[in-house]
C-alpha cells in the first residue's frame, strides 16, 4: 500500500468524506465499500452514479475504496497507478494494487492497527451498495480477518448520495432500434434460439441482467451514456412468448421496474447470471421463494462471435475512422505552432474530425490525449484548465475510437512533435515488433488469448521492456468497446473462435516521460480447417519517423510495407485534396 501524491483535493471530497464517516458511527458499521460500478455492471457510468469520483477524487474506469473510521484506502490495477498518484489526497487517501487478497489485508491491517476495533468483539460490520453489487462480487468478499468474522451489510439506499448535494440528475432515454441488416440477424431469431435452449434446459425463463446481452438480443440501442451506445436495462425471456425489458423504455417491449418485476414473476425455474445480477435483484427474487439456477449468461459467446453482416460493418466503420484519423494527423504535422495548442484543444479537433462522418454516432470512449509525461499513465484523461501543453520533441499518444452506425472502432497511434530520440525510436519499435508479430500469429483452433499473449510481449521482453496492461480486450459491435468474455491477456479465458473481434494494443512506458502504445482492432479468422489467425481491421500508418526497421526484421518489415500498401490504396482514392493525398503516400512509402 502506498501514499498518494496530489495536485489538490477540495474541502468539499473532504467533507464528503467525513459525512460518509459519521453515517457509518451513527448506523454501527465498521466500514463502507464503494465500487466503481452502477446497477448495470458496465465500464462506463452515467455522472450521477460515478460514486467512487465523488468520494475519493479518483476518475479511474476501474477500481473500488474501503473507508473505515481512520483510514481509506482506493484500489485499483497497474493501468491505473500514476493516475492515482496524482488524483489522491495524501492526507486522506492511501492507494493500493487491486489484487485478489487487497481487500481483506486492507481491513487486516485496520484491525490490527486500530485498538477500537479490537474492542468491539468478535464480528466486524461493513456496508455495501445491494443494487451496484453483484452476486458473483459479493461471493468473493472476505469474510474473516484473524478471529473475527465480517458481517457484510448490502444496503438499499446508498448513503453517499445523500452527501452529493450537486450530484447530476439521471439521465434517461428510449430505446431505438437497430436493423436487422446493420445486425445480420433479427430479434425474432436471437430469441427464438434461446428459448430453443431454455425448453432444453427446463428453465422456464431467463433473467438477462448483462446489459450488452440485452440489447444485442433485442437489437436495441441507447443514448444513456455518453460513449456506449447501451439502452441501459434487464430483460427477461420466458420459454415461450414475449420477452419483458426491466427499467427500460422500449416500444416494441413491455416494460417493468425491477421492484414490480420480482413481485409479479411467479414460482418457476429461472436463469441467472451471477456476475451480472445485482444483489438487491437476487435477494427480492429469494423473497419470492422462485427457483433460481446460476450460469453463465448464454449470450456472450454468440455475441463475441460476430456474423458476416457485423464483420462487414466493422470495415466500413474503420474506413470512415481512417479518413478522419488522416484529416486529423495531416492536421497535426502541418499546423504552424502545434506546442501553441493544449491536450484537450486535440481532444476537440480529432471528435470534430469524426463527427464529420454522417454514420457517427459518438465516441467509442473518451479520447486519451497524452502529450509527454501524461502518455506514461496509461488511461489518462485531459482536463480543461489541468492538461498541458503540446512537448516540443517529445511523444503524443492518442487513443481513441468511434461508434457508427454500422460498427464500432478503438485505435492508439503514437507520434513525434518535432525530433525523436533513440530512446524513442528503441522503444516504438519494440512495440511496433511486438504488435506486428501478434498480427502475424497463426494458432490451432481452441487456443486462448493467454497462450498468445506472450507473442506479443517477446520482442519486448527481449529488449527489457513490458506493459501493465492486456494485449488485446474484445469490442462489440456497436456496444461496449471493451467487450468480454475474450480477451489477449497473461490470465485465462476462453477460447478465440472465428468472428470475435479484439484489440492487438502492446505498449511501454517511461514514467515522467512519455508512453507508447500501437493498437489496431483484429478479427479472427479461419486460415485452414485446424488453424485460426487475424485479419487487420483499422488502417491508419504507423509513424515511420519513430521506426528503426533494423529491430523489426525482413517479415515484420514486409508485413509492414504491405499493410501501409493497402492503406494508401484503401484511402487516397477518398481524399480530395492533392496535399493529403501525397502527404498519404509519403506516410506508406516503403521502409526500404
Amino acid at each position: 500500500m502506498a501514499n498518494s501524491v496530489t495536485d489538490g483535493v477540495t474541502d468539499r471530497l473532504a467533507d464528503r468524506l467525513l459525512g460518509l464517516r459519521a453515517y457509518l458511527a451513527e448506523a454501527g458499521l465498521e466500514g463502507f465499500v464503494v465500487w466503481r460500478d452502477d446497477m448495470f455492471m458496465g465500464e462506463e457510468v452515467r455522472p450521477c452514479d460515478e460514486r467512487l469520483a465523488m468520494i475519493s477524487g479518483f476518475g479511474g474506469s476501474a477500481g473500488y475504496a474501503l473507508i473505515m473510521a481512520d483510514n481509506a484506502v482506493v484500489f485499483s490495477d497497474g493501468r491505473y497507478h500514476l493516475q492515482l498518484e496524482n488524483q489522491l489526497n495524501k492526507a486522506l487517501w492511501q492507494w493500493a494494487d487491486s489484487t485478489p487478497d487487497a481487500l481483506l489485508e486492507a481491513i487486516k491491517a485496520e484491525v490490527i492497527r486500530t485498538g477500537a476495533i479490537k474492542a468491539k468483539g468478535d464480528r466486524l460490520t461493513i456496508g455495501f451498495d445491494a443494487t451496484t453489487t453483484s452476486l458473483a462480487k459479493w461471493r468473493k468478499l472476505p469474510t474473516q480477518v484473524d478471529d473475527k468474522a465480517i458481517n457484510w451489510q448490502g444496503l438499499a439506499e446508498n448513503p453517499l448520495d445523500n452527501l452529493w448535494q450537486d450530484r447530476p440528475a439521471p439521465h434517461r432515454s428510449p430505446a431505438w432500434p437497430l436493423a436487422d441488416d446493420v445486425a445480420g440477424q433479427s430479434a425474432a431469431q436471437k430469441i427464438a434460439a434461446l428459448q430453443d435452449g431454455l425448453v432444453t434446459s427446463g428453465h422456464d425463463g431467463i433473467i438477462i441482467s448483462a446489459v450488452d446481452c440485452v440489447n444485442w438480443l433485442l437489437n436495441i440501442r441507447g443514448n444513456d451514456l455518453s460513449n456506449t451506445p447501451f439502452h441501459l436495462s434487464f430483460a427477461y425471456v420466458p420459454q415461450s412468448g414475449a420477452p419483458v425489458l426491466i427499467e427500460g423504455d422500449c416500444a416494441s417491449y413491455t416494460s417493468q421496474s425491477w421492484q414490480a418485476f420480482c413481485a409479479d414473476l411467479g414460482a418457476g425455474r429461472y436463469s441467472i447470471d451471477a456476475a451480472s445480477l445485482p444483489m438487491a435483484l437476487y435477494h427480492a427474487l429469494q423473497k419470492e421463494g422462485v427457483t433460481l439456477v446460476e450460469e453463465a449468461c448464454p449470450l456472450y459467446l454468440p455475441k463475441a462471435r460476430k456474423n458476416e453482416t457485423e464483420l462487414a460493418g466493422f470495415r466500413e466503420a474503420h474506413k470512415t475512422d481512417a479518413l478522419s484519423l488522416c484529416r486529423f494527423w495531416y492536421w497535426l504535422d502541418n499546423c504552424a505552432d502545434i506546442t501553441g495548442y493544449r491536450e484537450t484543444d486535440l481532444v476537440a479537433k480529432l471528435q470534430q474530425e469524426r463527427a464529420q462522418a454522417d454514420s457517427y454516432l459518438c465516441d467509442s470512449f473518451e479520447t486519451i490525449m497524452g502529450a509527454g509525461a501524461n502518455g506514461a499513465i496509461i488511461h489518462y484523461r485531459a482536463e480543461a484548465g489541468k492538461d498541458s501543453a503540446i512537448e516540443n520533441d517529445n511523444l503524443l499518444l492518442i487513443d481513441s475510437g468511434g461508434h457508427y452506425q454500422t460498427g464500432t472502432t478503438d485505435i492508439t497511434r503514437t507520434f513525434i512533435i518535432g525530433a525523436a530520440d533513440e530512446e524513442m525510436r528503441a522503444a516504438y519499435s519494440a512495440v511496433l515488433a511486438g504488435h506486428i508479430a501478434l498480427a502475424m500469429a497463426r494458432f490451432p483452433k481452441g487456443t486462448n488469448g493467454a497462450a498468445i499473449d506472450a507473442i506479443c510481449r517477446a520482442p519486448l521482453w527481449a529488449s527489457g521492456r513490458d506493459y501493465a496492461h492486456g494485449t488485446g480486450h474484445g469490442v462489440g459491435h456497436i456496444l461496449s468497446v471493451h467487450e468480454g468474455p475474450c480477451h489477449i491477456a497473461k490470465r485465462q479465458g476462453p477460447a478465440l473462435e472465428e468472428g470475435m473481434v479484439l484489440s492487438n494494443e502492446p505498449g511501454f512506458y517511461e514514467a515522467g516521460k512519455w508512453g507508447i502504445r500501437l493498437e489496431n482492432l483484429v478479427a479472427v479468422v479461419a486460415f485452414d480447417k485446424d488453424y485460426l489467425g487475424f485479419e487487420t481491421l483499422t488502417f491508419v500508418p504507423f509513424e515511420a519517423k519513430l521506426i528503426d526497421k533494423k529491430m523489426l526484421g525482413k517479415a515484420a518489415c514486409d508485413w509492414l510495407d504491405a499493410y501501409h500498401a493497402q492503406i494508401y490504396e484503401m484511402l487516397a482514392p477518398q481524399l480530395a485534396d492533392e496535399g493529403m493525398r501525397g502527404w498519404l503516400a509519403a506516410k506508406c512509402a516503403p521502409l526500404s
